[in-house]
């Protein structure tokens, strides 16, 4: 045989090099309800390009490639015949597309105007499989192509609807189309509502199987529901000439045999410790009639009770009511004088009441009793002087002599809480069973052999198999559904339970919910009410537990439990209030899935009357006996081997016939399919489903089979999926769904389970195997605890916990927002040792030393050097790639266990202070600063480097180390520095983001006495103020002005009026502190200060004043309340400087506390005399709104008339509310510039605001200016010690100096002279022209002088000279080098004294130019000549000249020798010499022989 293979488009499919490719073997593979496929292998000379959709034709089914194969080159193209090898390459039915094809929120047609959503989470509601199959119909229409698939059902009339054949359906089906009558019921199912949540169509395809136990086959692109394939035309038999070589028969590997079988229920809806109690009466003494009140229509008998203890009466009782001051109620059912009747049973307690119990028997219109019955069993009960209690008790508290059994019962040492069979434990199985034989047809429809157990507390049912195979005992539990182990939860209910042939578990009147089931988080979601039928006619109140609930079995809300939260009596009908329910974002039931009349439920969380607890029981014993009749014997599948060539010669006759009767077995054979199976040997002929079919087509051989029968099957899942398709409750067939399950957990089993999706409380000892994690499930997220007790947490915390130093309780975590931990406690205690990692090396921690905290520290006990390119295996492989010195430390001390604290890549340091040199052999100051290159247990390596930053020092034994830094591990490179050592100690300093050797540039924070630094992206402040603490950043600084509090942040306005402003630029500094001019607001008193003036509009709604408004200023609060009128309860505000026909700009900020009950407004008005009456400029009202905390601004223009005498400002509420009113403004223009005070306004002082004028420094190139109108200089105690007024006149201490004024000495050598040379052309033929400003009065010439200035003798030029002398107009004229002589000019210099000294080296004379009258020198004819070690001393004077009869300013003074003149006190004691620090011999000069008038100057 040959396939081909063809491309998606139908083109063969072909290899690089053009030939066709098919293939001459496969193997084809197929399982009933799950997976088909065909796998081929090939072998091929060139590549061939598979693509997604390539299929091949076999059996006329089509197969396609859903993947891109791998190959194998095995050689080059075309060199081999098998070059390329492609290996089960693996083809899929068309089924495969169910599984790929998404189950959307899509309907088949919308007649119906069905709810859709398009999503792949939704929830819909099926009356029958046909519901379903439209649905899946519809999205494979959508996916696939309209009417591409086809969904088959037994409804032939739905069917057609969905595209399908007549010819297809009846050959199928079976039956006429064209019959009115033909396929028109549906499969019967229970209604019920899907919620599917991101599945496939092939999930929804399996809910068909899973959910309602009904079968299907795929064929091609066909679906049929309710069939099994079509019968095989043979039947097959043992022996080559029926088709079977072999017939292998297995046991069904999960199957449980079971004779003898013991049946248990659940534990739902069943009265707690009701078999314990079953039998038990309790009652209470008849003492006595309170009252009677007996009437036609009404009759009650309230009786007193003995008997029981009043104290113990909430433990007696159970179905509580109310309470009331000294009583509580409770409902309870009474039974005597052949009646049942329900009462109320009332507790009086002390003080208010005699203490006892009483009880209420009333009958009548709207009692639940009727008179005759009220009447009947008070008569009877006044007679046996007993009151015995049927329900609304708990019977075990009663008092042991007012209870007693009926009958026997169970033992005390046996407990049961579980649904039993029927008689338990009052009488036998058996015994019930004979006495009941009307029952017996429906309760073992098969008549099958039984037996049953004669022990009143050992129910069983035995089968007659156990006679041929042993008694084999198993226990079952009816208490989740299983539908194809025929099992479902049996409990008490009113389900299906008829009353006069009434179904009682049918809603009588639904729900009438009007919203969309959409409500947003946190937002109240309005409760339901549904009807119960009025033959629902026990009490529920008297019945109901806390976790009474009703669920629903069939409509639009099949499967999903509500929570009853209230149930009364209303027209003889239970009225439940139910709790709506959330899934998929919606709340069920909604106006559009609502709870309808004729649904059913069930109700849980109540313990339901005896009576249904009876009718519970035979409905376990009639699933039990059908239970155990399918798991008395074995069940088997087969594994018939079929005969090849039987089958190969039925083809070849089929083939022949070409009248079409007789069908290839190999051809049509599919899964699914029934083929008849007969065998005497073993007692078979049944017609078996085909569970599994393998079929083998080799090349050159016959087909082979593999085939695998099953009678029961479960729908199987396509590889690669698993069937997560969740269904929301069955119809009225019984059973539990696994939604139900899912809801049945989150009731019944919360009693046993814990929760995972709401709070719940364990009240026994949990014990998590593997541990327990908390928070999101992520690689990242590593909290939680650990099976071996290790806890991975944020932080640990005490309930009480308050930090501080008062504070309580421990705290364990982070450390403020940092990555650091912290321990906060009240005491520690350890016991043996605890291992600090103080972090500070000893050394340092002396008076002048320092001390570091890092994050590792270490005392070194042992050093090793080890050498470059050694083999070390704690470095792997590879030698050492440098010299490392290894730095060990003990590990135990005392009985302390000491870690290792550094890591790799740390930068280690030791440094030693003020260990003096020479007093301990080799002892030195230490330094080094080294990388760690490995961590051992008791050691480091660390690179032996030295120079720089690194130290010269080596580890030694007794060296401290300290981690400062590390190279790679930011969170390692931060140290805090004590020291007591160095120019600026003492200093405490951090550093951050220490990674190399050096700590230079990484100060984040310093103090010490030169400086206070801090380095941080946020700067907070905290200020508290009583109770209230504020937080503020560094550019939220509030400035008070005056009690005016502006932030800088959001008020720029307001600083503007008042700067302190520091400005840097790379050409100026400046500092200044003003009042600008732009005082700009006309209003007065507008800050709501308290020294500002208002007047209030009305006294009877006083205002008040508060801070914390508009940042920070202080606001204005009128508040009016109760007020039946207009109160205009306000202020109002003078303004000034306003102008007469000008254009103003009014502002405002409000907010609103308590909305008013009318306007607010702001008012400007004015008068146009001072006789004048005020009328209105202009009107703001605001728009009150709710209570807010936030502020909002109102601007809006308007013009002043054409006369402005006087104008006020008016804020005013009219009635009642309370508003907030801050920054009232009105300023000149039509742009709001924002707030400021008023130029008007006063200070507290009582200044004006505007008196505060500009001060400040500037400093700009070479000028610094300071601005003031006085500069003062105080010391420390505040006293003024200089001062410069405004008018530059400087004072010190009354205008005096205080003390000597002492010149400087400057000495001016040939290095620093160009300093102090004038910025005219300084030097010019020997001559030197000093800048007396810089160089100052006294100087010192000294160096080689001659080297730098040229001429033989360097003159020295005094300040001013006489232009009349020849000499001085040719310097004049030559250099311009000092100042022409003016009398102006002079008498600038009159009384300073200027002095030269010359100790120039090698010795140099230096000329004086400019002096009037100079007495010494070493040359008398020269004392202009100052030779080296001589000094001249020369003061500006004015002087006579006589023969002139005139006056002239003068350089007069002496040239003398350094040790001439003499320092001697005034009692003559030895003079001190200066002789630049030698003594000598004492030197006199004689006096001058010139005097200034001898030597007079033009």
């Amino acid at each position: 045989m040959e396939w081909k293979l063809y491309n998606k488009d139908g083109t063969p499919l072909r290899d690089t090099n053009g030939k066709e490719i098919s293939v001459h073997s496969l193997t084809y593979d197929g399982e009933w309800m799950g997976e088909c496929s065909v796998s081929v292998s090939i072998e091929n000379e060139a590549p061939i390009d598979f693509s997604i959709g390539d299929y091949l034709i076999y059996r006329n089914e089509r197969f396609e490639l859903n993947y891109d194969p791998g190959k194998a080159k095995q050689g080059r193209k075309n060199a081999l015949g098998d070059s390329f090898k492609y290996s089960d390459i693996k083809l899929n039915s068309l089924s495969d597309e169910l599984a790929r094809a998404e189950f959307l929120d899509v309907v088949l047609n919308d007649e119906a105007q069905l709810h859709y959503t398009a999503l792949p989470d939704f929830v819909f509601y099926i009356g029958s499989l046909d519901d379903l199959l439209d649905r899946l119909q519809a999205n494979m229409d959508e996916q696939f192509g309209d009417k591409a698939w086809k969904f088959y059902s037994r409804n032939w009339k739905r069917s057609q609807t969905r595209g399908c054949e007549a010819a297809r359906w009846e050959e199928i089906y079976g039956g006429d189309t064209t019959k009115e009558d033909t396929g028109v019921a549906d499969t019967e199912i229970d209604s019920t509502s899907i919620s599917v949540q991101n599945q496939t169509v092939w999930e929804g395809l399996a809910l068909v199987n899973s959910q309602f136990d009904v079968n299907f086959i795929t064929r091609n692109r066909e679906v049929f529901v309710d069939t099994t394939g079509r019968l095989t035309q043979n039947t097959f038999q043992y022996g080559k000439a029926f088709g079977l070589v072999e017939i292998n028969q297995d046991a069904e590997s999960d199957q449980k045999i079971v004779t003898r079988m013991r049946a248990y229920g659940s534990e739902k809806n069943l009265p707690n410790r009701y078999y314990a109690t079953l039998n038990m009466e309790v009652w209470a003494d008849f003492a006595d009639t309170i009252q009677l009140l007996d009437h036609t229509a009404w009759y009650a008998a309230d009786i007193k009770l003995g008997g029981l203890n009043v104290e113990k009466a909430s433990a007696y009782f159970t179905n509580h009511i109310s309470d009331g001051q000294g009583s509580s109620r409770y409902s309870v059912s009474l039974h005597d004088g052949g009646v049942v009747v329900k009462a109320t049973v009332t507790v009086l307690r002390a003080p208010y009441f005699e203490e006892h119990i009483e009880v209420r028997v009333a009958g009548g219109t709207n009692e639940e009793n009727s008179v005759a019955d009220a009447r009947k069993y008070y008569e009877a009960v006044k007679s046996t002087k007993m009151i015995h209690f049927v329900s609304g008790v708990n019977k075990d508290a009663f008092p042991d002599n007012r209870k007693d059994y009926a009958t026997d019962h169970l033992p005390n040492n046996m407990a049961c809480s579980r649904l039993m069979l029927p008689g338990f434990p009052q009488m036998s199985l058996q015994e019930w069973w004979n006495s009941h034989t009307d029952k017996h047809a429906s309760l073992n429809p098969t008549g099958a052999e039984l037996r049953f157990s004669t022990r009143t507390d050992r129910p069983w049912v035995e089968s007659a198999t156990a006679d041929i195979i042993g008694v084999r005992p198993g226990s079952v539990f009816f208490d989740t559904e299983d539908i194809k182990e025929k099992k479902e939860e049996i409990f008490p209910t009113i389900k299906e339970m008829e009353v006069d042939g009434v179904r009682i578990d049918e809603i009588a009147v639904g729900t009438n919910v009007e919203d969309n089931g959409v409500f947003k988080d946190g937002q109240d979601v309005p409760s339901c009410k549904v009807e119960l039928n009025e033959k629902v006619n026990f009490d529920i109140n008297a019945l109901k537990q806390s976790d009474f609930s009703i669920t629903m079995t069939d409509g639009m809300c099949a499967g999903r439990k509500f929570k009853v939260s209230g149930s009364v009596k209303e027209n003889g009908r239970w009225v439940l209030t139910l709790q709506r329910v959330e899934d998929i974002g919606l709340y069920f039931p909604y106006k559009d899935f609502q709870i309808s009349k004729g649904d059913h439920f069930v109700l849980s969380g109540i313990e339901l009357p005896v009576q249904y607890v009876e009718a519970a029981s035979e409905k376990l014993l009639r699933y039990a006996i059908a239970w155990l009749i399918e798991n008395d014997h074995t069940r088997h599948t087969y594994a018939p081997k079929i005969y090849d060539i039987f089958m190969a010669r039925q083809h070849d006759e089929a083939m022949a016939d070409t009248s079409g009767a007789v069908k290839s077995i190999h051809d049509t054979i599919k899964e699914g399919d029934i083929m008849p199976f007969k065998d005497e040997d073993l007692g078979l002929d049944a017609e078996i489903i085909i569970d599994r079919l393998t079929i083998k087509e080799e090349d050159g051989k016959i087909p082979s089979y593999e085939v695998s029968l099953r009678e029961d099957k479960e729908a199987g899942t396509l590889q690669k999926m698993q069937e997560q398709i969740t269904a929301l409750g069955r119809g009225s067939g019984g059973g539990t769904t696994p939604a139900q399950v899912k809801e049945y957990i989150a009731s019944e089993g919360s009693k046993l389970f814990l929760s995972k999706t709401k709070q719940d409380i364990a009240r026994k000892l949990i014990r998590f195997w593997e541990g327990v994690a908390f928070g999101e499930q992520s690689d990242g997220n590593t909290l939680g605890i650990t099976s071996d007790g290790i806890a991975t947490l944020t932080e640990l915390v005490s309930q009480i916990f308050k930090s501080g130093a008062n504070g309580s309780g421990f705290r364990l975590g982070k450390y403020s927002d940092s990555e650091d931990s912290y321990l906060e406690v009240d005491r520690l205690l350890v016991r043996k040792a605890a291992e600090f990692v103080k972090l500070v090396i000893r050394e340092l921690q002396s008076v002048g030393g320092e001390i570091v905290l890092s994050p590792a520290s270490m005392k070194i006990n042992k050093v090793d050097f080890l050498k470059k390119g050694t083999l070390l295996p704690e470095y792997g492989t590879a030698p050492l790639r440098y010299d490392v010195y290894r730095c060990s430390f003990l590990t135990k001390r005392g009985d302390e266990e000491i870690t290792n604290p550094f890591v790799v890549n740390d930068l280690v340091r030791c440094q030693t202070f003020n260990i003096k040199e020479g007093t301990t052999a080799n002892a030195k100051n230490k330094y080094y600063w080294r990388r760690v290159t490995m961590v051992g247990t008791d050691y480091i390596d660390i690179l032996a480097l030295s120079g720089g930053n690194y130290g010269d020092s080596q580890p030694e034994v007794g060296d401290e180390l300290v981690q400062m830094g590390n190279t790679t591990d930011v969170a390692r490179q931060s140290v805090l520095y004590l020291s007591a050592y160095g120019e600026d100690s003492p200093s405490i300093k951090l550093y951050k983001g220490v990674n190399d050797y050096t700590l230079d540039g990484k100060e984040i924070f310093v103090v010490s006495p030169d400086e206070i630094y801090a380095l941080a992206s946020m700067f907070k402040l905290k200020v508290k103020d009583g109770s209230t603490t504020k937080e503020m950043t560094l550019a939220e600084l509030v400035l008070n002005v005056d009690g005016l509090t502006s932030t800088v942040a959001t008020n720029k306005q307001e600083i503007e009026n008042r700067v302190s402003k520091i400005e840097q630029s790379t050409e100026k500094i400046s500092l200044q502190v003003e009042t600008t001019t732009n005082l700009k607001n006309c209003i007065v008193g507008s800050a709501f200060r308290k020294w500002d003036s208002y007047t209030t509009n009305n006294s009877n709604y006083p205002v008040t004043f508060h801070n914390g408004g508009v940042g920070g200023s202080r606001f204005l609060r009128i508040s009016s309340v109760g007020a039946p009128a207009n109160t205009w309860a306000g202020i109002s505000l003078d303004c000034a400087g306003m102008k007469a026909n000008n254009r103003y700009t009014c502002s405002v900020w409000f907010r609103t506390r308590t909305k008013p009950d009318s306007e607010v407004y702001m008012r400007v008005s004015g008068k146009s005399s001072a006789s004048g009456t005020f009328s209105i400029y202009s009107t703001q009202w605001f728009t009150p709104t709710g209570s807010t905390d936030e502020w909002t601004l109102y601007k809006w223009s308007f013009t002043t008339p054409a006369s402005v005498y006087a104008v006020k400002v008016d804020l005013v509420v009219l009635k009642n509310g309370t508003i907030h009113l801050c920054r009232p403004m009105i300023m000149e223009g039509t742009e709001y510039g924002g707030w400021s005070l008023s130029p008007y306004d006063k200070t507290e002082a009582g200044k004006l605001e505007s008196g505060l004028k500009r001060a400040g420094i500037d400093i700009e190139k070479d000028t610094i200016t300071a601005t003031a109108n006085k500069f003062m200089v105080k010391n420390n105690d505040g006293e003024v010690t200089a001062s410069v007024n405004e008018k530059g006149e400087f004072e010190a201490y009354s205008g005096l100096f205080s003390g000597f004024v002492r010149k400087k000495l400057t000495t001016i050598t040939p290095d620093n002279i160009n300093k102090y040379l004038s910025k005219k052309i300084p030097t010019q033929n020997g001559y030197v022209a000093l800048d007396f400003v810089s160089a100052g009065s006294y100087v010192e010439f000294a160096g080689d002088l001659a080297s730098k200035v040229s001429g033989s003798y360097p003159a020295i030029l005094l300040p001013f000279y006489n232009t009349a002398d020849v000499l001085w107009k040719k310097l004049a004229a030559d250099s311009k080098t000092s100042e022409n002589f003016t009398s102006k000019a002079a008498a600038a210099y009159l009384g300073q004294t200027f002095i030269v000294r010359n100790n120039t080296s090698p010795k140099q004379t230096i000329q004086l130019v400019g002096f009037t009258s100079l007495s010494g020198g070493s040359t008398t004819a020269h004392p202009e000549w100052l030779e080296s070690g001589w000094m001249a001393i020369l003061t500006c004077r004015l002087v006579h000249v006589a023969t002139k009869n005139t006056y002239s300013i003068v350089w007069n003074g002496y040239n003398v020798p350094f040790e001439s003149p003499t320092g001697q006190s005034d009692e003559g004691e030895e003079p001190v010499v200066d002789t630049d620090g030698e003594t000598t011999a004492e030197t006199t000069t004689d006096e001058p022989t010139t005097i200034e008038e001898e030597q007079p100057k033009e």
